[in-house]
């Protein structure tokens, strides 16, 4: 075996090796910054800006197909903008490292105050999306009985979440604007 063949393995390897555990790690890395309750490590690990916009699309899409049901009520798309521009500011209030913490805990309501619950162990189950991109999805100690899905982004050889989806959020949020 020549040089190159030796260095081109070694290199195929690392690379594989780095596909398979970087999830894992950075996983990892959020369940304990989570269970430490350290909020600058959050900060590292989850893009709030990508997460609130996200979230403001996920509601906004909600309210319209709301007002595409109710076609026949002409002021239904009136309170809907209205809603809309009150759910923003509501979310950028909510998404906050406390809320992204109960929300890796279980609590899909994304109180800050369920960030407090002392937890020993979250279980994820990884699903991965290509090289740049992989969802973990809560497991078994769901509080609320849904699964919380946090999509994480490659950026450089860093990982960061940029989408949170938790189940029945985005209703609960219309619900009360």
């Amino acid at each position: 075996m020549t040089k190159t063949s030796v260095v081109v393995v070694v290199v195929a390897c690392a690379v594989a090796g780095w596909y398979w555990y970087s999830p894992v790690r950075a996983v990892d890395a959020l369940e304990t910054a989570v269970r430490d309750g350290d909020e600058a490590a959050l900060e590292r690990i989850v893009d709030f800006a990508a997460v609130r916009t996200n979230l403001k699309a996920d509601l906004r899409e909600a309210m319209q197909s709301t007002d595409r049901e109710d076609d026949d009520r002409p002021l239904a798309s009136i309170g809907a903008a209205i809603g809309s521009a009150i759910a923003d500011g509501a979310i950028d209030a909510l998404v906050t490292p406390r809320a992204v913490a109960a929300a890796v805990r279980g609590h899909s309501s994304l109180r800050s105050d369920a960030a407090d619950d002392d937890v020993d162990h979250i279980d994820f189950d990884i699903d991965r999306a290509g090289p740049s991109r992989f969802y973990a999805h809560t497991g078994t100690n769901d509080r609320d009985g849904d699964r919380a899905t946090f999509l994480f982004a490659r950026r450089g050889l860093r990982w960061r979440v940029v989408r949170l989806d938790v189940p029945g959020f985005a209703d609960r949020l219309r619900e009360q604007s």
